[in-house]
Order: C-alpha cells, then sequence, then structure tokens
C-alpha cells in the first residue's frame, strides 16, 4: 500500500503512472544526466497537500558531485565568493533561497547554527562572515574535504539524524534539501531534537504555490502536467504551504513563512521555532 512520503496517510491519490524520469548513470567513465528506462507513479495526499513519486531510491552523491559539470560550478562559485567583499550579495544574485536564511538572522547576533546539505560551504561561509559560529555537514566526505581546504575547519561528513551534538545550536538551516530526501519528516524531528529550546529550524524549497500559478501555452497550471521542477528521482516531493503547515502540527512547533521582497517567489521559506 502507497503511502504519503510526508504524512503517511494510507491513501494518495494516483496522479500518474509510469512517468520518465531523469537519472544520473556512469557512461564512458561520467556521470551524465539523461533519460533512462526508470519509471515513477506521481501521487498526490490531500491530507497534506504533497505531491510524491514512487518508489523512492537514494541517490549517491559522491558520485554526482564528482562527476557532474553542475557541481563543478558550484565549487568555482565556492572558490570565487570567498574574494567578494559581501558574499550574501552573491548568494542571494545565485538563488532566492539563500534570502530565507539573511532574512532570518536580520538584527541577530552570535548565534551557533548548522547547515544541513551545505554542499562547499560558501554559505556556511557567510553565516559566518556575518558574526554566527556556523558548521557544515554533508552527505559526500570529498565535498567535506573540499569545504575544509576552502575554508577549514567545521565541515563534518553525516547526515541530520545520526550527527551527535554536543552543544544545541540557536538554528539549523536546510535550504533546497527537504524535497531530495526519502523521509522529510524524521529528519525535521532530528532537526527538532537537536535545537535548543526555543530554536529554529528554517528550511526552504521549491513552492508549489508558485508551481501551480504558472501556466502552460494552453493556459493549465503547470501542475497540470503532473510534475515540475527536477525530476525523480533527484526530486521526490512537491510541497505546500500546507504542507508545512501539517508538518509545524506534527512537531508542535511553531511556524513562520518567509516574506519576500516583491511578493510571492518561486522559492517557499519556512521557519520553524522549537
Amino acid at each position: 500500500m502507497t503511502k504519503c512520503i510526508l504524512c503517511q496517510n494510507r491513501s494518495p491519490r494516483l496522479i500518474k503512472k509510469d512517468f520518465g524520469g531523469l537519472k544520473y548513470i556512469k557512461m564512458d567513465g561520467t556521470i551524465e544526466e539523461i533519460n533512462t528506462d526508470r519509471f515513477y507513479d506521481i501521487w498526490h495526499c490531500d491530507v497534506c497537500d504533497t505531491r510524491f513519486v514512487t518508489p523512492y531510491e537514494e541517490i549517491d552523491y559522491e558520485k554526482i558531485y564528482l562527476k557532474t559539470d553542475t557541481y563543478d560550478g558550484l565549487l568555482e562559485f565556492a572558490q570565487k565568493i570567498k574574494t567578494d567583499t559581501d558574499p550574501w550579495w552573491s548568494l542571494i544574485g545565485r538563488g532566492q533561497q539563500y534570502y530565507v536564511a539573511l532574512d532570518f538572522l536580520k538584527g541577530k547576533q552570535g548565534l551557533t547554527g548548522l547547515e544541513v546539505g551545505c554542499g562547499y560551504g560558501y554559505m556556511t561561509y557567510a553565516l559566518s562572515a556575518l558574526g554566527h559560529k556556523v558548521a557544515g555537514l554533508e552527505v559526500s566526505d570529498s565535498v567535506v574535504k573540499k569545504c575544509e581546504e576552502l575554508y577549514g575547519k567545521g565541515f563534518f561528513k553525516s547526515k541530520l539524524e545520526i550527527i551527535k551534538i554536543a552543544e544545541p545550536p540557536d538554528f539549523i538551516v536546510a535550504l533546497e534539501v527537504i524535497e531530495h530526501l526519502v523521509n522529510p519528516l524524521e529528519f525535521m524531528k532530528a532537526g527538532k531534537e537537536r535545537l535548543k529550546e526555543g530554536g529554529s529550524f528554517i528550511i526552504s524549497t521549491p513552492s508549489r504555490e508558485y508551481l501551480e500559478s504558472r501556466k502552460t501555452g494552453s493556459g493549465d497550471s503547470m501542475l497540470a502536467m503532473s510534475w515540475t521542477g527536477e525530476m525523480p528521482p533527484i526530486h521526490f516531493a512537491i510541497y505546500s504551504k500546507k504542507s508545512m503547515e501539517w508538518l509545524a502540527k506534527e512537531l508542535n512547533m511553531k511556524l513562520e513563512f518567509t516574506s519576500f521582497p516583491g511578493g510571492p517567489n518561486q522559492t517557499m521559506g519556512a521557519t520553524f521555532t522549537k
């Protein structure tokens, strides 16, 4: 029986069968993103308003980081940002999700934090440049080593669900991470457990509301095509504000959405406070 990826509701609606996804595979010594014979079923949960795919399959991000041009570009950015007088200006220019973290930190000084899914460490570096004490967490050993080469100590290979933290941080930030996860509820529970009382878990994810507002050439919602954004198995789910509200209630945490300058945005920012 299929269960919702987020709330575990046992009666999601089947939206589409045999949806062709994308997969990173080895070809001629490289890893490329190509169409494969892997097909997915797309579901919609009316309880938490989450759209997701089955089956779930974990990605080997070690191989992806080492072999794809996309991540080579991120490494170049990580090297360049060290020379920027204002790293946050560069970050927000690169992606709207970074505003979610910057908005939370306005007026705050000297906090302790943990960035989950830190990649090549450039936002961990930018957070530290604001005067906060922040560590970075990644699942790829080679990426953690590269972070240390670029920025020094303070980066660790681990998952949030298993890392042991001696001193609970003031905040945990995970930007554009939750949509990649096969067990998002356990991930969020792990974050809550590791925060100090009153601490905040800041996340961003592509906005379902924004995706629905975009129209196809025929005038239909983009989600009328069943799926938008990164294809599975890169992204497993598309979340809405209702998804986040369900999550906050389940976690018994206070929820606040990020208000972006200029109104609604393609990124949804949500801060869960313990």
